[in-house]
């Protein structure tokens, strides 16, 4: 603990600065490939929230949907995300998405949320 708190520092902003990589590279992404979805600043995490609404079908209600979408993305595209109705009810219409993993597993994650949202 005392080397991580005394020798770790340039290795923190290495990580910081890759961090904000993936996040930008997230929100370009939604901006290029899926306009209408976006992702909400980062608050000290590595975890994006991303808003899904847009992709809700005609008549789908928004309750579930969050579940709903993290089923799909599972199941149908091989990309494990958490629905944002499990940091609570506020979160429905979200997903949270861990960009703290190398810059290619960020892209095939987004090249798969691109296959599920818009085919929805």
């Amino acid at each position: 603990m005392e080397a991580a708190y005394r020798e770790s520092g340039d290795w923190l902003d290495e990580l910081l600065v890759y961090l904000k990589g993936n996040a930008d590279l997230v929100c370009s992404f939604l901006k290029e490939k899926l306009p209408g979805f976006s992702a909400l600043p980062l608050e000290g995490t590595y975890l994006m929230w991303i808003d899904c609404r847009k992709a809700l079908r005609e008549g789908e209600p928004l309750e579930g949907f969050s579940e709903l979408l993290a089923e799909e993305l599972r199941d149908a595209h091989g990309l494990a995300i958490c629905p944002g109705t499990l940091y609570g009810q506020e979160g429905e219409g979200f997903i949270r998405l861990n960009i703290a993993c190398p810059r290619s597993l960020v892209e095939q994650g987004l090249e798969k949320l691109h296959r599920c949202l818009a085919n929805r």
